[in-house]
């Protein structure tokens, strides 16, 4: 699996090539439909843009090996993203224990951290969250598990089945390193360099733009924080 996200389907691999045409033989780019058949014939659409379907941002693939002699597939978002961003806004480290409302506001953003703890038994994000806290996308670790939840937030599925997707995690390591890359209608999470991803399509209300920092049982710091902003 190169994505246990709900809507990471269909997809398609290319070379990478740099500037002078020539191929890296040990990077592959991937894109995928972010969607789903179980609901792709009723999926809602932001408000009056009239689309039905997206696709995910462009990854590059690599294969890696940990220190045990285990490979996996690796993947991070193309280098060239970075010449969409319109601003910075780095928040340092923060300590949080329970729920803490950032002082930010935004709809299509990337935000990376280190989360490091203790003893808890979760910890992670709420994105594109209501003013009353009462919508949101969590995205985050869970015990021995990372999960992007949408159940707080306006999505496709009304089945149940497809509201939180899970990844194995080594919680014996104490911390997760987590970039996230929101947008109007997805959101995608890269976990631990990429390891493991989420994609899933979430419809938020424009409204709905907050962002917060929680834990579960106990206290953490969130390490260099930082939220790069994209032009749309």
């Amino acid at each position: 699996w190169l994505d246990q996200g709900c809507d990471w389907y269909a997809a398609v691999t290319f070379e990478k090539r740099d500037a002078a045409g020539r191929v890296d033989e040990h990077v592959r780019h991937a894109i995928a439909w972010l969607n789903n058949w179980d609901y792709a014939n009723s999926t809602p659409t932001i408000d009056s843009d009239g689309f039905n379907g997206t696709d995910s941002v462009v990854r590059e693939v690599t294969l890696k090996s940990t220190s045990s002699g285990t490979y996996y597939l690796a993947s991070r978002p193309v280098p060239a993203l970075d010449e969409y961003v319109s601003r910075t806004v780095r928040l340092g480290d923060l300590e949080v224990d329970g729920t803490r409302v950032l002082d930010y506001t935004g709809t299509a953003y990337e935000v990376t951290c280190e989360i490091a703890w203790d003893e808890l038994a979760g910890a992670g994000l709420q994105l594109r969250r209501s003013g009353d806290g009462s919508r949101h996308v969590d995205a985050g670790v869970y015990r021995d598990y990372a999960f992007l939840n949408r159940s707080s937030a306006r999505n496709p599925d009304t089945s149940g089945k497809w509201q939180e997707s899970h990844s194995p995690f080594d919680v014996a390591a104490r911390r997760a390193r987590l970039r996230i890359l929101v947008d109007r209608t997805s959101v995608e999470m890269f976990v631990d360099d990429g390891r493991h991803v989420h994609s899933s399509q979430a419809f938020p209300y424009l409204i709905d733009a907050g962002l917060a920092l929680f834990t579960i049982g106990g206290r953490a710091v969130f390490r260099d924080l930082v939220i790069r902003e994209f032009t749309v």
